[in-house]
């Protein structure tokens, strides 16, 4: 597994924050969207390495035995 950098993690929140003010007009008016908008936001947030994110989270579930 490998780790992003600090930048390229900074690149990322940031790339999302924006793709997130540009997309909310659109989310605004097309309700059904919304959903798949924000669940692509927080994926793009949440990624920190270059496994998938439902791999990092069953992991961090299973450590703290839920």
């Amino acid at each position: 597994m490998s780790r992003y950098t600090p930048i390229r993690l900074f690149r990322r929140r940031v790339s999302a924050l924006l793709l997130g003010i540009l997309l909310f007009p659109l989310v605004v008016w097309v309700p059904r969207w919304h959903r798949r908008c924000y669940s692509y936001l927080h994926r793009l947030w949440l990624k920190t390495s270059d496994e998938p994110v439902w791999l990092t989270r069953n992991r961090h579930l299973e450590d703290r035995g839920l």
